[in-house]
């Protein structure tokens, strides 16, 4: 019998081992999960169409103005959110040459949900900010906007126009455009 008696010991000392070493296992599992519910990933913003052609053409074949399409995709990633005009305000800013447009208000600006919002002129740009109402989910972009500006040089050369998208919560896209006048 001092055998049984000696298993039965070695599983009492196994049994209270492994109830000891419990606690500290259960008090270590909850970290990782409150870590993870506390990051929350920004929304990344990319764009989809950023480009510029001269239209209405003068007598002597050059333009006059410039017609501008922009469209803004929210990269797909599963656990990222969504972009919202409830929770986010997603705004464009469009920069050309000072010296090549104007500084009037864009004509034919088209696009479900895209608005107009103001023209300035800094850093030796003329700056269009435009602001887009909607929801887009992962993977979803904006309707596409169309604009034109005014020329106020029609100086053959190339030059290049940039822009930004940004929304809260959203890493901001950042894009150029080159387009040449003949």
């Amino acid at each position: 019998m001092a055998v049984d008696e000696r298993s039965h010991v070695r599983r009492r000392a196994v049994i209270a081992g492994a109830l000891w070493t419990a606690p500290v296992i259960l008090i270590g599992a909850p970290a990782p999960a409150e870590a993870a519910s506390t990051s929350v990933q920004p929304a990344q913003l990319a764009f989809n169409t950023l480009n510029t052609t001269g239209t209405a053409y003068n007598g002597s074949g050059k333009p006059t103005g410039l017609q501008t399409q922009v469209q803004v995709q929210n990269v797909y990633y599963a656990s990222y959110p969504s972009v919202s005009a409830s929770v986010q305000k997603l705004t464009v800013v469009v920069r050309f040459p000072s010296g090549q447009v104007s500084t009037a208000a864009p004509t034919a600006v088209s696009g479900t949900g895209w608005a107009f919002t103001s023209v300035a002129t800094s850093g030796g740009n003329r700056v269009f900010t435009f602001t887009w109402t909607g929801a887009m989910d992962p993977g979803q972009q904006t309707s596409s906007l169309e604009f034109t500006v005014a020329m106020s040089n029609t100086n053959s050369g190339q030059r290049t126009l940039t822009a930004t998208a940004s929304a809260t919560n959203a890493t901001d896209a950042n894009g150029s455009a080159s387009y040449t006048v003949n």
